[in-house]
Protein backbone atom coordinates (compact mmCIF):
# COMPACT_ATOMS: atom_id res chain seq x y z
CA UNK A 1 0.00 0.00 0.00
CA UNK A 2 1.25 3.66 -1.22
CA UNK A 3 0.96 5.70 2.26
CA UNK A 4 0.04 9.54 1.47
CA UNK A 5 1.20 12.01 3.75
CA UNK A 6 -1.81 14.54 4.68
CA UNK A 7 -1.66 17.75 6.68
CA UNK A 8 -4.68 18.23 8.98
CA UNK A 9 -3.42 21.92 9.45
CA UNK A 10 -2.63 23.37 6.12
CA UNK A 11 -1.89 27.01 6.95
CA UNK A 12 -0.99 28.84 4.02
CA UNK A 13 0.20 31.98 5.92
CA UNK A 14 0.19 32.52 9.61
CA UNK A 15 -2.35 30.61 11.39
CA UNK A 16 -0.90 32.07 14.35
CA UNK A 17 -2.59 34.73 16.59
CA UNK A 18 0.14 37.40 17.38
CA UNK A 19 0.35 37.63 21.24
CA UNK A 20 1.08 40.99 22.32
CA UNK A 21 3.07 39.65 25.20
CA UNK A 22 5.21 42.46 26.06
CA UNK A 23 4.33 46.24 26.56
CA UNK A 24 6.82 49.02 27.09
CA UNK A 25 5.51 50.77 29.59
CA UNK A 26 6.21 54.65 29.92
CA UNK A 27 7.80 54.68 33.34
CA UNK A 28 8.77 57.17 35.76
CA UNK A 29 7.09 60.69 35.96
CA UNK A 30 8.87 62.09 32.87
CA UNK A 31 6.41 62.52 29.81
CA UNK A 32 7.21 61.43 26.76
CA UNK A 33 10.12 63.16 24.91
CA UNK A 34 8.33 65.58 22.25
CA UNK A 35 11.93 67.15 20.89
CA UNK A 36 13.33 65.37 18.29
CA UNK A 37 17.05 65.60 17.08
CA UNK A 38 16.42 66.77 13.38
CA UNK A 39 18.53 65.89 9.93
CA UNK A 40 21.09 68.40 9.27
CA UNK A 41 24.05 69.38 7.54
CA UNK A 42 26.12 68.92 10.88
CA UNK A 43 28.34 65.15 10.57
CA UNK A 44 27.18 63.95 14.26
CA UNK A 45 23.74 63.72 15.21
CA UNK A 46 23.19 63.54 19.35
CA UNK A 47 20.39 62.12 20.86
CA UNK A 48 19.78 62.42 24.56
CA UNK A 49 18.21 58.92 26.04
CA UNK A 50 15.57 58.39 28.69
CA UNK A 51 15.57 55.44 31.23
CA UNK A 52 12.41 53.45 30.85
CA UNK A 53 11.06 50.44 31.80
CA UNK A 54 9.34 46.77 30.25
CA UNK A 55 7.13 44.62 31.38
CA UNK A 56 9.30 41.54 30.69
CA UNK A 57 12.78 41.12 30.22
CA UNK A 58 15.16 41.71 27.45
CA UNK A 59 16.98 38.45 28.36
CA UNK A 60 18.89 37.09 31.23
CA UNK A 61 21.95 37.00 32.93
CA UNK A 62 23.14 34.44 35.38
CA UNK A 63 24.52 35.68 39.03
CA UNK A 64 27.62 35.70 40.47
CA UNK A 65 27.48 35.31 44.64
CA UNK A 66 29.68 35.88 47.29
CA UNK A 67 28.47 34.40 50.33
CA UNK A 68 28.33 35.45 53.93
CA UNK A 69 27.37 33.85 56.72
CA UNK A 70 27.65 36.95 59.82
CA UNK A 71 24.54 39.22 60.24
CA UNK A 72 24.63 42.40 58.77
CA UNK A 73 25.33 45.53 61.30
CA UNK A 74 21.86 45.91 61.58
CA UNK A 75 19.11 44.17 60.11
CA UNK A 76 15.65 42.93 60.89
CA UNK A 77 14.50 40.22 63.62
CA UNK A 78 14.48 36.94 61.20
CA UNK A 79 13.63 34.76 64.57
CA UNK A 80 14.17 31.27 63.45
CA UNK A 81 13.37 32.22 60.09
CA UNK A 82 16.06 30.20 57.28
CA UNK A 83 18.46 33.19 56.18
CA UNK A 84 20.81 33.29 53.59
CA UNK A 85 22.96 36.61 53.36
CA UNK A 86 25.56 37.40 50.75
CA UNK A 87 25.82 39.43 47.68
CA UNK A 88 25.66 39.37 44.02
CA UNK A 89 25.98 40.39 40.81
CA UNK A 90 26.02 39.91 36.92
CA UNK A 91 29.63 40.86 36.11
CA UNK A 92 33.24 39.90 37.21
CA UNK A 93 33.86 43.00 39.78
CA UNK A 94 33.10 41.76 43.02
CA UNK A 95 33.93 44.46 44.81
CA UNK A 96 30.78 46.32 43.30
CA UNK A 97 28.39 43.37 43.66
CA UNK A 98 25.18 44.22 46.17
CA UNK A 99 24.69 42.49 49.99
CA UNK A 100 21.87 41.24 50.49
CA UNK A 101 20.08 38.94 53.30
CA UNK A 102 16.95 36.39 51.76
CA UNK A 103 14.49 35.20 54.22
CA UNK A 104 13.77 32.36 52.81
CA UNK A 105 10.80 31.52 55.10
CA UNK A 106 9.18 34.27 54.83
CA UNK A 107 10.26 34.62 50.79
CA UNK A 108 11.42 37.99 51.67
CA UNK A 109 14.85 39.46 49.76
CA UNK A 110 16.42 42.93 52.00
CA UNK A 111 19.10 45.04 49.77
CA UNK A 112 22.01 46.81 51.35
CA UNK A 113 21.94 49.27 48.48
CA UNK A 114 23.54 52.10 50.08
CA UNK A 115 26.04 49.93 51.86
CA UNK A 116 26.44 50.96 55.45
CA UNK A 117 25.59 47.54 56.61
CA UNK A 118 21.97 48.33 57.69
CA UNK A 119 19.25 46.58 56.52
CA UNK A 120 16.40 48.36 58.49
CA UNK A 121 16.99 52.27 56.64
CA UNK A 122 15.70 51.67 53.40
CA UNK A 123 12.19 50.17 52.83
CA UNK A 124 12.48 50.73 49.20
CA UNK A 125 14.98 48.13 49.24
CA UNK A 126 12.97 45.28 50.39
CA UNK A 127 11.06 42.96 48.28
CA UNK A 128 8.19 40.52 48.58
CA UNK A 129 8.69 37.23 46.21
CA UNK A 130 6.29 34.44 44.85
CA UNK A 131 7.28 30.72 44.38
CA UNK A 132 8.55 29.78 40.73
CA UNK A 133 9.23 26.10 41.13
CA UNK A 134 12.57 25.37 42.53
CA UNK A 135 13.04 29.38 42.30
CA UNK A 136 11.96 31.95 44.37
CA UNK A 137 11.24 34.99 41.82
CA UNK A 138 11.56 38.71 42.75
CA UNK A 139 10.02 40.68 40.14
CA UNK A 140 10.82 44.57 39.85
CA UNK A 141 13.88 44.71 41.61
CA UNK A 142 15.39 48.59 41.65
CA UNK A 143 19.55 48.26 41.42
CA UNK A 144 22.01 50.21 41.17
CA UNK A 145 25.31 48.88 39.79
CA UNK A 146 28.85 50.32 39.23
CA UNK A 147 30.68 49.55 36.15
CA UNK A 148 33.38 51.15 34.36
CA UNK A 149 31.50 54.29 33.32
CA UNK A 150 29.09 54.82 37.03
CA UNK A 151 26.59 54.31 38.79
CA UNK A 152 23.87 52.56 36.70
CA UNK A 153 19.93 52.15 37.43
CA UNK A 154 18.61 49.03 36.76
CA UNK A 155 15.28 47.29 36.98
CA UNK A 156 15.71 43.41 37.04
CA UNK A 157 13.53 40.19 38.19
CA UNK A 158 15.49 38.00 40.56
CA UNK A 159 15.24 34.05 40.64
CA UNK A 160 17.19 33.04 43.72
CA UNK A 161 17.93 29.26 44.54
CA UNK A 162 19.88 27.20 46.80
CA UNK A 163 19.05 26.87 50.29
CA UNK A 164 22.62 27.08 51.97
CA UNK A 165 25.08 30.79 51.37
CA UNK A 166 27.47 28.13 49.49
CA UNK A 167 24.95 27.00 47.35
CA UNK A 168 23.35 30.02 46.18
CA UNK A 169 22.61 30.35 42.24
CA UNK A 170 20.26 32.63 40.22
CA UNK A 171 19.23 34.71 37.33
CA UNK A 172 19.28 38.65 36.58
CA UNK A 173 16.21 39.44 34.31
CA UNK A 174 17.64 42.92 33.00
CA UNK A 175 13.63 44.89 32.48
CA UNK A 176 15.19 48.22 31.38
CA UNK A 177 16.30 50.38 28.48
CA UNK A 178 17.02 53.77 27.38
CA UNK A 179 15.03 55.45 24.45
CA UNK A 180 14.94 58.91 22.36
CA UNK A 181 13.64 60.28 19.14
CA UNK A 182 15.18 61.49 15.87
CA UNK A 183 13.90 62.89 12.91
CA UNK A 184 15.78 60.73 9.81
CA UNK A 185 14.25 62.48 6.52
CA UNK A 186 10.23 63.05 6.97
CA UNK A 187 10.76 60.24 9.54
CA UNK A 188 10.64 60.27 13.16
CA UNK A 189 11.88 56.90 14.86
CA UNK A 190 12.30 55.94 18.31
CA UNK A 191 15.75 55.11 19.17
CA UNK A 192 17.76 53.67 22.04
CA UNK A 193 19.90 50.77 23.37
CA UNK A 194 19.61 48.03 25.78
CA UNK A 195 22.74 47.87 28.77
CA UNK A 196 24.90 44.70 28.94
CA UNK A 197 24.89 43.83 33.51
CA UNK A 198 27.72 41.69 32.98
CA UNK A 199 29.79 44.36 31.24
CA UNK A 200 33.22 44.05 32.54
CA UNK A 201 35.11 47.06 30.59
CA UNK A 202 34.44 50.87 28.85
CA UNK A 203 32.97 49.84 25.77
CA UNK A 204 31.24 46.69 26.54
CA UNK A 205 28.29 48.15 28.40
CA UNK A 206 25.85 48.30 25.52
CA UNK A 207 24.19 45.16 24.05
CA UNK A 208 21.33 46.23 21.69
CA UNK A 209 20.45 48.98 19.04
CA UNK A 210 17.01 49.88 19.36
CA UNK A 211 15.37 51.02 16.19
CA UNK A 212 12.03 51.26 14.91
CA UNK A 213 9.41 53.86 13.57
CA UNK A 214 7.99 56.54 16.13
CA UNK A 215 4.38 55.28 15.76
CA UNK A 216 5.50 51.88 16.72
CA UNK A 217 7.32 52.62 19.89
CA UNK A 218 4.68 50.30 21.82
CA UNK A 219 4.56 47.36 20.40
CA UNK A 220 5.95 44.57 22.21
CA UNK A 221 9.65 44.07 22.18
CA UNK A 222 10.22 41.11 23.92
CA UNK A 223 13.33 38.51 22.94
CA UNK A 224 11.68 35.38 23.73
CA UNK A 225 11.45 34.11 20.49
CA UNK A 226 12.10 37.53 19.36
CA UNK A 227 11.80 41.18 18.44
CA UNK A 228 12.29 42.82 14.93
CA UNK A 229 13.26 46.04 16.43
CA UNK A 230 16.86 45.01 18.69
CA UNK A 231 19.87 44.07 16.58
CA UNK A 232 23.15 43.40 18.15
CA UNK A 233 24.98 46.91 19.24
CA UNK A 234 26.92 47.29 16.05
CA UNK A 235 29.58 49.95 15.00
CA UNK A 236 28.44 51.01 11.92
CA UNK A 237 24.75 50.93 10.86
CA UNK A 238 22.80 51.71 7.29
CA UNK A 239 19.01 53.14 8.91
CA UNK A 240 16.73 54.93 6.93
CA UNK A 241 18.52 55.53 4.10
CA UNK A 242 21.69 56.50 5.99
CA UNK A 243 25.06 55.09 6.87
CA UNK A 244 26.38 55.98 10.25
CA UNK A 245 28.97 55.02 13.01
CA UNK A 246 27.80 54.43 16.39
CA UNK A 247 28.08 55.06 19.68
CA UNK A 248 26.81 55.52 23.06
CA UNK A 249 28.18 57.87 26.02
CA UNK A 250 27.24 57.72 29.59
CA UNK A 251 26.34 60.63 31.69
CA UNK A 252 25.98 60.92 35.34
CA UNK A 253 26.18 64.25 36.26
CA UNK A 254 24.99 65.78 39.79
CA UNK A 255 23.15 62.19 40.33
CA UNK A 256 21.60 62.28 36.95
CA UNK A 257 22.12 59.43 34.88
CA UNK A 258 21.38 59.44 30.86
CA UNK A 259 23.05 58.43 27.92
CA UNK A 260 24.27 60.44 24.94
CA UNK A 261 23.62 58.09 21.33
CA UNK A 262 26.03 59.66 18.80
CA UNK A 263 25.29 59.14 15.42
CA UNK A 264 28.33 60.02 13.28
CA UNK A 265 27.12 60.45 9.03
CA UNK A 266 29.28 58.13 6.86
CA UNK A 267 29.23 57.76 3.17
CA UNK A 268 29.49 53.72 2.45
CA UNK A 269 29.56 52.74 -1.51
CA UNK A 270 26.21 51.66 -2.07
CA UNK A 271 24.98 48.80 -4.27
CA UNK A 272 21.73 48.10 -5.82
CA UNK A 273 19.39 45.05 -4.12
CA UNK A 274 16.62 43.47 -5.65
CA UNK A 275 14.33 41.88 -2.56
CA UNK A 276 11.30 39.55 -4.10
CA UNK A 277 9.34 38.66 -1.55
CA UNK A 278 5.68 38.93 0.06
CA UNK A 279 4.98 40.23 3.73
CA UNK A 280 8.15 41.62 4.06
CA UNK A 281 8.27 43.61 7.21
CA UNK A 282 11.62 44.10 8.59
CA UNK A 283 14.82 43.05 6.60
CA UNK A 284 18.38 43.12 8.63
CA UNK A 285 21.60 42.22 7.04
CA UNK A 286 24.93 41.63 9.04
CA UNK A 287 28.33 42.07 7.88
CA UNK A 288 31.24 41.24 9.95
CA UNK A 289 33.49 44.05 10.44
CA UNK A 290 31.10 46.19 8.32
CA UNK A 291 27.81 47.26 8.27
CA UNK A 292 24.04 46.41 10.11
CA UNK A 293 21.77 47.14 7.38
CA UNK A 294 18.17 47.85 8.53
CA UNK A 295 15.64 47.75 6.05
CA UNK A 296 11.88 48.47 6.25
CA UNK A 297 9.27 47.16 4.58
CA UNK A 298 11.59 47.08 1.69
CA UNK A 299 10.87 47.72 -1.98
CA UNK A 300 11.75 45.83 -5.42
CA UNK A 301 15.13 47.87 -5.11
CA UNK A 302 16.95 49.23 -2.32
CA UNK A 303 20.57 50.82 -2.21
CA UNK A 304 22.68 49.04 0.78
CA UNK A 305 26.29 49.57 1.67
CA UNK A 306 28.40 47.06 -0.68
CA UNK A 307 29.94 44.17 0.71
CA UNK A 308 29.44 40.26 1.49
CA UNK A 309 26.80 39.80 4.44
CA UNK A 310 26.96 36.49 6.12
CA UNK A 311 23.44 36.26 8.15
CA UNK A 312 20.43 38.21 8.45
CA UNK A 313 17.07 38.65 10.29
CA UNK A 314 13.68 37.74 7.77
CA UNK A 315 10.72 39.09 9.86
CA UNK A 316 7.34 38.73 7.65
CA UNK A 317 4.15 40.45 8.96
CA UNK A 318 0.36 39.92 7.75
CA UNK A 319 -2.32 41.34 9.63
CA UNK A 320 -1.63 40.77 12.82
CA UNK A 321 0.36 37.45 12.23
CA UNK A 322 4.45 37.62 12.75
CA UNK A 323 6.94 34.88 11.82
CA UNK A 324 10.76 35.08 11.34
CA UNK A 325 13.77 33.73 10.37
CA UNK A 326 17.28 34.42 12.50
CA UNK A 327 20.46 32.82 11.04
CA UNK A 328 23.52 32.45 8.38
CA UNK A 329 22.72 33.75 4.75
CA UNK A 330 25.65 34.24 2.52
CA UNK A 331 24.93 37.41 0.36
CA UNK A 332 27.52 39.64 -1.55
CA UNK A 333 26.48 42.85 -2.79
CA UNK A 334 28.90 44.46 -5.16
CA UNK A 335 29.20 47.36 -6.81
CA UNK A 336 28.34 45.80 -10.56
CA UNK A 337 25.59 43.95 -11.63
CA UNK A 338 22.39 44.05 -8.77
CA UNK A 339 22.65 41.25 -6.37
CA UNK A 340 19.23 39.50 -5.76
CA UNK A 341 17.34 38.35 -2.72
CA UNK A 342 14.11 36.35 -3.10
CA UNK A 343 12.76 35.49 0.51
CA UNK A 344 9.59 35.84 2.56
CA UNK A 345 6.43 34.51 1.93
CA UNK A 346 4.08 32.57 1.20
CA UNK A 347 4.90 30.44 3.84
CA UNK A 348 4.11 26.81 3.00
CA UNK A 349 4.10 23.28 5.38
CA UNK A 350 6.74 20.83 4.30
CA UNK A 351 7.45 17.76 5.54
CA UNK A 352 10.58 15.23 5.02
CA UNK A 353 10.11 11.50 5.69
CA UNK A 354 12.71 9.43 6.22
CA UNK A 355 13.12 5.43 7.08
CA UNK A 356 15.09 4.36 10.26
CA UNK A 357 14.73 0.96 10.72
CA UNK A 358 11.37 -0.40 10.46
CA UNK A 359 10.11 3.34 11.82
CA UNK A 360 9.12 6.24 9.32
CA UNK A 361 10.60 9.60 10.56
CA UNK A 362 8.45 12.84 10.00
CA UNK A 363 10.29 16.04 9.75
CA UNK A 364 8.46 19.28 9.83
CA UNK A 365 9.00 22.94 8.57
CA UNK A 366 7.75 25.74 7.99
CA UNK A 367 9.03 27.26 4.85
CA UNK A 368 9.41 30.51 3.07
CA UNK A 369 9.31 31.08 -0.68
CA UNK A 370 12.44 31.85 -2.52
CA UNK A 371 15.88 30.32 -2.86
CA UNK A 372 17.48 29.86 -0.14
CA UNK A 373 14.62 27.88 1.26
CA UNK A 374 14.20 29.59 4.83
CA UNK A 375 12.33 28.19 7.76
CA UNK A 376 10.52 30.44 9.94
CA UNK A 377 9.27 30.32 13.31
CA UNK A 378 5.83 31.70 14.27
CA UNK A 379 6.31 34.64 16.67
CA UNK A 380 3.41 33.38 18.52
CA UNK A 381 2.64 29.62 18.30
CA UNK A 382 -0.54 28.19 19.97
CA UNK A 383 1.48 25.17 21.13
CA UNK A 384 -1.87 23.76 22.85
CA UNK A 385 -2.56 23.36 18.67
CA UNK A 386 0.29 22.19 16.87
CA UNK A 387 0.51 21.41 12.98
CA UNK A 388 -0.51 17.32 12.81
CA UNK A 389 -0.32 14.51 10.02
CA UNK A 390 -2.19 11.65 8.40
CA UNK A 391 -1.11 8.68 6.51
CA UNK A 392 -3.45 7.74 4.29
CA UNK A 393 -4.16 4.18 2.34
CA UNK A 394 -6.46 5.00 -0.44
CA UNK A 395 -9.20 6.61 1.45
CA UNK A 396 -8.83 5.20 4.54
CA UNK A 397 -6.75 6.84 6.92
CA UNK A 398 -4.29 4.09 8.94
CA UNK A 399 -2.04 6.60 11.26
CA UNK A 400 -2.01 10.62 12.67
CA UNK A 401 -0.22 12.34 15.13
CA UNK A 402 0.94 15.90 16.23
CA UNK A 403 4.36 17.17 15.65
CA UNK A 404 6.10 18.25 18.55
CA UNK A 405 7.26 21.62 19.20
CA UNK A 406 11.53 22.20 19.01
Amino acid sequence: MKAVLHFLDTCRLFLASFALLLFVSRAGAAAEADRAVPQGSEPVLRVALEWRESSESFGSCKLRFSPEVKPFRKEPDFGRHRVARGAFGCGVRTNEFIAFAWDQTANRLYLDRNGNQDLTDDTEAIYAGEYDGYFQLFPGVKLGWTTPTGSHPYLVDLRLGGTAAAQLQGTCGLRSFWQGRVALGARCYQIGLVENPEASAEGDEIRYLLFRDWDARDEPIRLNPGTPYLTSWPKRVFLAARGFGLSGRYTNVAGSPGYVLELSSTEPQLAQLRVDGEHLYRLILYEPGGYTTILDKPGLTERIPAGVYQSAEVWLRRGVAEAFYIGPLALPVGAGAPASLAIGGPLTNVVAAERSGDNLILRYRLVGAGSPMLTYQMSAEDRGSPPGWAALAGEKPIASGKFAYG
